[in-house]
């Protein structure tokens, strides 16, 4: 009897190991799992650094239009004031500065 008791004992034992072996592997398969998912999330995370930039540099790009829009804005009323006194006007830009020439075309 007593060499049965230990098959049986054998026999558990090797049960037993298996399960820590199937333990063993889902725990790997599970630290796999949140490499993974730490890799997306630094993806992820550059992702919205680049659409973060993008978003930025659309700003920056409709307040300049903006400004542009305001000179434009301030010519065309310039000009329309100085149409009715006979005055021509020209916008002439260099480097960020504008300058506006209004002129009498019978005083030239």
């Amino acid at each position: 009897m007593r060499y049965g008791h230990a098959e049986i004992t054998n026999g558990y034992a090797e049960i037993t190991n298996g399960y820590a072996e199937i333990t063993n592997e889902y725990a790997e398969i599970t630290n796999e799992f949140a490499e993974i998912t730490n890799e997306f999330a630094e993806i992820t995370n550059g992702y919205a650094e680049i659409t973060n930039g993008y978003a930025e540099i659309t700003n920056e790009f409709a307040e300049i239009t903006n400004g542009y829009a305001e000179i434009t804005n301030e010519f065309a009323e310039i000009t329309n004031l100085g149409k009715g006194l006979g005055v021509k006007s020209v916008l002439h830009s260099t480097e960020n500065r504008y300058i506006l020439i209004a002129y009498k075309p019978e005083a030239l």
